[in-house]
Order: C-alpha cells, then structure tokens, then sequence
C-alpha cells in the first residue's frame, strides 16, 4: 500500500473523506488533489501548502441539480405531498383542508453562493421576497442582505441552508434562529447536517 502511494501524482476525494496529513506524507510524488464535492472541509489545506499540492474543487458542478432539489423538497414541504399521497391511496384523498402554497412567501438563503443564486432565482419564478445572509453583502443581485442567520430566520417563511460546512458555521441553525423561524417557518437544509443543531430542531 506504501509502494502504491508513492506513485501517486494526482488524488480524487470528496468533502466528507477529504485528505489529512499523514496521507499528504505518504504520496511524495503527489502533485494535485482533486475535490470532486463542493465541500472541503475534510481536506487539509496547511499540509497541502506544506507538501506543495495544489487543491481544486468541483464548486458549481452540480449547482443546478442542488437548486432544483432544494426547490422540490419545499413544494413538497409546502403542499404537503408525502401525506397527500399517502391519503390518497387510502382513498382519502378529499380530506383535510388545502396546503399553503409557496407563491408570493419570502424566502430566506444562508449561503449566496452557486447553489443559493440558483435557489434565489427560481424562488423568484414564485414572486417570492428574497433575503440572504453571506460574508459580505453583494451588491450585484437585487435580493435583501440580513447581517445574520437569526434575522434571517426572522424575515423567512421558508430557510434555505446552502452554506459551506466548517467550524464557522457548525450549528449556525441554532436554538434562536429556529425560534425565529417560527412553528410556521419552513427549513430546508441541502448543505451539511452540521450546519443545524438537531437537538435543538
């Protein structure tokens, strides 16, 4: 296996895998390491940098896929689909009263990057009101900039969480914002489970 690493010049990995240290000292020949997700917190970027290995990603690769997914999660949150389908093979399919649709709600995006633009335009295909939380605002798209995922949770009926997984944003869906949501809010998380506190959802 040691003889094998040696010969190594190229690495394909992903996010969750990634690629640490001990595996950068055992491939000498190593050159370049290939992240084929988004997500690259499993990667170890010092040791990279130490060995000489330059680090690439396949940011944006499946963006539009993620959106499209994203968005049938909350129509099928928001209409209710599962439980309809269900009720319907029991023959129950004129029960209960009508879902809420998504036209016209406002939309939340934590994370503006590939996936979240996407997600943002669709949305606007609902007339939804678009708001996001990023490092920084952006200027160039017409969407409403919240400092925080708190606010952000506050002004959304739907949340979408589209954000990199790292220590910065481990349970940045915390107690507080899932209370700002609301009982009525609608969360959709495409990004890592990290990213939301499940004890606390």
């Amino acid at each position: 296996r040691v003889l094998f690493r040696s010969a190594i010049d190229l690495a394909v990995t992903n996010g969750v895998i990634g690629f640490a240290e001990p595996m950068f000292a055992a491939c000498p020949r190593l050159r370049h390491v290939h992240c084929i997700s988004a997500g690259v917190e499993a990667v170890d970027f010092a040791a990279a940098r130490r060995h000489g290995v330059t680090v690439s990603t396949g940011k944006g690769a499946n963006a539009d896929s993620a959106a499209d997914h994203a968005m049938a999660l909350a129509l099928g949150l928001l209409r209710n689909l599962i439980v309809y389908d269900r009720t319907a093979r029991a023959g129950e399919w004129n029960k209960g009263a009508g879902p809420p649709g998504f036209t016209g709600k406002k939309v939340g995006i934590f994370g503006l990057g590939e996936i979240g633009r996407r997600i943002a335009r669709r949305a606007e295909g609902f007339s939804a009101r678009i708001f996001y939380t990023a490092r920084a605002p952006k200027p160039e798209f017409p969407w409403t900039f919240c400092a925080d995922v708190k606010t952000l949770a506050r002004k959304s009926d739907i949340l979408f969480v589209t954000a990199s997984g790292d220590d910065s944003t481990r349970h940045a869906i915390d107690a507080a914002a899932l209370q700002a949501l609301g009982p009525k809010g609608y969360l959709v998380n495409i990004a890592r489970g990290s990213l939301v506190d499940t004890a606390a959802l």
